[in-house]
């Protein structure tokens, strides 16, 4: 090991030769390891989508689960509440729909929000983004055009939304 420090310090090519080629090793290693280890499910090249069939919605894709049932249920129902203020519907009336279907922390974000702000529209459908076993990224375009991501987790038996922020692409 002497001879191979001494050897790498006698002149800067060597030095940056012996780094080069240590950083390749390590990162080889990393990818190896990497390749290897089991990654969370994710929805990849295939995702499980819903699709609007005029008055609802379509079921989700072939394969899907009853979890990724609950999800995408959850995620559109909350984008259904929460882009607008229905026909009549106060203020307050639109908050306490919200809280409901949402976490506490997100409930109280959600108290400050002014309805007048948000994006307007129906879901049109959703598409998993990222799928767990405890949460899953659902994005949701909406008929103005624009697209939400939101948050579902599930816990205690609840589905509820953690989330939910405008989606503006990869």
């Amino acid at each position: 090991m002497a001879g191979l420090m001494t050897w790498a310090f006698r002149s800067p090519v060597r030095l940056g030769l012996t780094v080069g080629a240590g950083l390749v090793v390590i990162f080889g290693i990393g990818a190896a390891v990497s390749m290897m280890s089991p990654h969370p499910a994710t929805t990849g090249s295939t995702p499980t989508t819903v699709v609007s069939s005029g008055a609802g919605f379509g079921s989700a894709a072939p394969g899907g689960t009853d979890a990724q049932q609950h999800y995408l249920r959850t995620a559109v129902a909350f984008a259904t509440v929460w882009a607008k203020l229905a026909n009549g519907q106060t203020p307050e009336q639109w908050h306490s729909a919200v809280r409901a279907l949402a976490t506490a922390e997100l409930a109280k974000g959600l108290d400050v929000t002014d309805p007048s702000t948000l994006p307007g529209g129906t879901p049109t459908g959703a598409t998993f983004s990222f799928i767990s076993q405890t949460s899953a990224l659902v994005q949701v375009p909406l008929s103005t055009g624009k697209s939400v991501l939101i948050t579902v987790i599930h816990a205690d038996q609840s589905w509820l939304v953690s989330d939910v922020q405008p989606y503006a692409g990869n």
